[in-house]
């Protein structure tokens, strides 16, 4: 019996494309635009059909940020360092989702952040403290000195009935003109006057008493301008007339007003600005994910 010749084929190479039948071309046309069962081709692309389960996913996916921002609240309050696993979305151009992973990270305690924290803090004490007794001050001068002021000038308008009301002598000695001087109005201006610079006096003294810091600051102040509050009342006489001291003795230095202010608003940003960094939590940023190429995507493709 003659052996019969068996044609073999010879392997292909991948650049030579195989010759189809009629029908085999029928059959890859059909496939290629066929509607498969769960979804629609639309430029060669499979796209997932818009069912209920789609839209649930969609939220799931959009909803992730917010569960992992509350995922870490819960562990700032219990202590804890979880890993915080959501979709990122990235795959979607790979018809996948992908879990990014995030871990939080506490806060670690730190010898210099510590003493620069409370420097900040002591520097925002001292300024708070400065402001607050400029407040202090300008409380009593309206509550105690200003009706004070109010009833001396009241007293000027009517001297006979303050001479009677008082007993005080009509002969007084006026430091402005350094006079002895016979005149009960004068004697009646002289005398509110004193009174006046001794309840402001003690105004001065009780806010300095009560605030270290703005003792302090005030001392300076008054050092750099020349001026000895002890003294002041005497030096006032000699270089004013009653009626301007009284006039202006619940008057206040406007230098010294916005410095407070100053040191005021300074203090609240900084007992912010250590409170927001005291309280902020330190989680690491999102790795960024590799960017799907073509290469890979075609890959994936194949291999489902």
């Amino acid at each position: 019996m003659a052996a019969v010749p068996v044609r073999r084929r010879a392997p292909r190479s991948p650049n030579n494309t195989a010759s189809l039948s009629e029908h085999d071309k029928h059959v890859t046309e059909s496939a290629a635009t066929a509607v498969p069962k769960d979804g629609v081709k639309q430029g060669g692309t499979r796209q997932p059909p818009v069912t209920r389960l789609n839209s649930l996913k969609f939220l799931y996916l959009k909803l992730a940020p917010v569960r992992a921002e509350l995922n870490t609240e819960f562990a700032v309050a219990t202590g804890d360092s979880p890993v915080r696993r959501y979709p990122s979305g990235s795959g979607e151009v790979a018809g996948e989702d992908r879990l990014v992973e995030e871990t939080y990270t506490p806060l670690s305690f730190s010898w210099p952040k510590a003493l620069l924290a409370t420097i900040v803090l002591l520097v925002c004490v001292a300024a708070m403290d400065v402001a607050l007794s400029r407040m202090h001050y300008h409380y009593l001068f309206r509550y105690e000195i200003s009706p004070a002021k109010a009833e001396a000038l009241k007293a000027l308008s009517n001297v006979n009935a303050t001479v009677q009301a008082t007993n005080i002598s009509c002969t007084v000695y006026d430091p402005s003109i350094k006079k002895t001087v016979n005149d009960c109005s004068r004697s009646v201006c002289m005398y509110e006057a004193l009174q006046l610079a001794d309840k402001r006096q003690q105004v001065l003294q009780t806010v300095r008493q009560t605030h270290i810091i703005g003792r302090i600051t005030a001392e300076i102040f008054d050092r750099q301008r020349g001026v000895d509050q002890a003294a002041k009342p005497e030096i006032l006489f000699r270089t004013k007339s009653c009626e301007r001291i009284i006039d202006s003795v619940d008057h206040s230095n406007r230098m010294a007003n916005m410095f407070s202010i100053a040191a005021g608003i300074g203090s609240l940003i900084g007992f912010w600005l250590l409170f927001c960094a005291i309280l902020r939590p330190s989680v690491p940023s999102v790795p960024e994910s590799e960017p799907e190429t073509v290469e890979k995507v075609q890959r994936r493709r194949k291999l489902d």
